[in-house]
C-alpha cells in the first residue's frame, strides 16, 4: 500500500516536456520552489529559470536544460562531472516504461470551493481553490494559490505544472487549469489576441494530498519567490572535460527492461 501513495505522489513531481508552438515565456521568469514529500520525508528547493522556449531546472549539483525548440533535454552532474543529451521522444518512451502509471480521467467531477483572497509565501496575495475527489478507494484533496499578476499562456502553465507531453495529466490538473484561468476582461495595454494567448495565471502553491485505506501521503510544492533574473551563464556551460553519459532516466528504462527479459525467461529444465 505504501508502493501505490509512493507511486500517487511521485507522480506529481515529474518534468512536462512539450514541444513548443510559440514562445512560451516572451519574459524571463524565475521561481523558487520549496517541494516536500511527506513518503519520504524529503524537503527540495529548485530553482526553475525560464526564459523564451528554454526552462533551466536547478537542484543543487544538478542542472536539467529544456529546450523546446531543439526538443531535447540536457542533464549536468557538477558532483560528477558528467552530462547526458536526450531527445523528448526518448523521455516520452522512458517515462511510459519506467514511470509511475498515468492518472486515468476522472469519472467523479471534483468538488471545488474558493477559500477566498490570501497571503501567500511569496508576500503576494492570492486567490485560493480547494478541491476533493473521491474515487475508487482513493481520497484526493488539493489546494491551490494563483498569483493574477503573472499571465501564462496555457502550455507555459502546462509545463510549470507537470501536465504536458510526454507526462500525462493528473487528476489534480483539472483544479489546477481551472484555478489559474483569468476570469477579467481583456487589459486596455494589450491586443485582444495577447490575452487570449496569455490567459492564465501563476499557481504558487499546490499542496495535494492522497487517502488510500487510512494512509495519507502529501506533496507541497509552493513557490517562495518570483523574480525576473535570467539563468547564471555558469549554470548553462558543461564542466571542462566532463563525461557524456546516457541520462538517468533511461538508465532505469533499460534495467526496467532488462528485470522483465529476465522474468519472462523461461527457467532451464534440470
Amino acid at each position: 500500500m505504501r508502493k501505490r501513495l509512493a507511486l500517487v505522489s511521485l507522480a506529481v513531481t515529474f518534468l512536462a516536456l512539450p514541444v513548443a508552438a510559440e514562445v512560451l515565456f516572451p519574459t524571463p521568469l524565475h521561481l523558487t520552489r520549496r517541494i516536500h514529500d511527506s513518503i519520504g520525508n524529503t524537503t527540495t528547493v529548485v530553482d526553475q529559470y525560464c526564459y523564451a522556449n528554454r526552462v533551466v531546472t536547478v537542484r543543487g549539483h544538478l542542472t536539467s536544460i529544456a529546450d523546446y525548440e531543439r526538443g531535447e533535454l540536457t542533464e549536468i552532474n557538477r558532483d560528477d562531472s558528467t552530462y547526458s543529451v536526450t531527445r523528448f521522444d526518448e523521455v516520452a518512451k522512458a517515462l511510459g516504461a519506467a514511470g509511475p502509471p498515468s492518472a486515468a480521467p476522472a469519472k467523479s467531477a471534483w468538488k471545488v470551493r474558493s477559500s477566498g483572497v490570501q497571503q501567500v509565501r511569496t508576500n503576494r496575495s492570492a486567490d485560493v481553490f480547494e478541491g476533493e475527489l473521491e474515487e475508487e478507494g482513493v481520497t484526493r484533496r488539493t489546494r491551490v494559490a494563483v498569483d493574477r499578476s503573472v499571465s501564462l499562456s496555457k502550455d507555459a502553465l502546462d509545463i510549470l505544472i507537470g501536465a504536458a507531453y510526454p507526462s500525462s495529466r493528473k487528476a489534480e490538473d483539472q483544479v489546477v487549469v481551472e484555478a489559474t484561468r483569468t476570469r477579467t476582461n481583456v487589459s486596455t495595454n494589450q491586443s485582444e489576441g495577447t490575452a487570449q494567448s496569455r490567459s492564465y495565471a501563476l499557481p504558487v502553491e499546490q499542496h495535494s494530498t492522497y487517502v488510500i485505506e487510512g494512509m495519507e501521503a502529501e506533496v507541497r510544492d509552493t513557490v517562495t519567490r518570483v523574480g525576473a533574473e535570467l539563468v547564471p551563464p555558469d549554470l548553462l556551460s558543461i564542466p571542462p572535460g566532463a563525461k557524456l553519459v546516457e541520462s538517468r532516466l533511461l538508465q532505469r528504462m533499460h534495467a526496467v527492461e532488462m528485470l522483465d527479459t529476465v522474468a519472462r525467461t523461461p527457467a532451464p529444465r534440470p
